[in-house]
């Protein structure tokens, strides 16, 4: 596993995800994504995340990572992303997997412990099965985070265009989500706008490191320099 994490007051936050492979797998990652404001901090907010995964669905590892808390069991990624708004935080609940039953589902409880579970503050940043034995999932995930200055609307019509341009099939979650599918990797664009700027998250899975890093860059890169063309909030 490597990460890789670059000084938060960077316009691009950039890290990386890599774990150990397994053969049978030739199909795009599933991806499940919640969303919804709540009245808490960044910090509680993914230290209820970590106790989500680690001790509630008993992953193999989870940690933090400044807005962000994420962790993977044997099939599955999930990232829980936090953008502190007024008085608390917009949270992300984006669960890749093999299975798309099981991506739905850890969305779902994941989602419902943060969102609406009791906080424990003996919870720690970080946990790591004892069990050697526990296979890693085969998943590849790349991510990165910036701000651009943008409505909410310019945002999806940008983050649209990015994916088509790749050649990924484009859907449309909301004005805040917007996804890109091949036959192999899957590319979520997650944008919300704050009162100066947009901040965006684009996180890609696939089975192939190479392809996901790729798309990620592409993907990230196209919506940084897209011309903005609608000045609506």
């Amino acid at each position: 596993m490597r990460c890789h994490i670059y000084p938060i007051n960077q316009i691009l936050i950039t890290a990386t995800l890599l774990l150990c492979c397994s053969a049978g797998y030739a199909s795009a990652p599933t991806v499940q994504v919640g969303g919804d404001f709540r009245q808490m901090s960044v910090a509680t907010c993914t230290l209820k995340a970590v106790e989500a995964m680690a001790i509630k669905q008993d992953f193999i590892h989870a940690e933090i990572n400044g807005p962000e808390a994420w962790g993977y069991n044997e099939n599955s990624f999930v990232m829980v992303h936090a953008i502190p708004i007024n008085d608390g935080v917009q949270i992300f609940v984006v669960a890749f997997s093999t299975d798309n039953a099981e991506a739905e589902r850890l969305r779902n409880e994941i989602r419902e412990h943060v969102f609406n579970g009791p906080f424990n503050q003996r919870i720690s940043q970080g946990y790591t099965s004892s069990d050697a034995n526990r296979r890693q999932t085969p998943l590849r995930i790349h991510w990165g985070n910036f701000n651009k200055g943008v409505s909410q609307k310019t945002f999806r019509l940008c983050a649209q265009s990015a994916m088509s341009h790749n050649g990924l099939r484009a859907s449309v979650g909301s004005d805040r989500v917007v996804y890109g599918r091949s036959n192999t990797v899957t590319v979520v664009a997650i944008g919300l706008r704050l009162p100066s700027t947009a901040q965006v998250l684009v996180i890609t899975a696939s089975m192939d490191s190479d392809e996901a890093e790729r798309l990620r860059n592409e993907v990230r890169s196209q919506i940084v320099s897209c011309t903005p063309f609608d000045d609506s909030q």
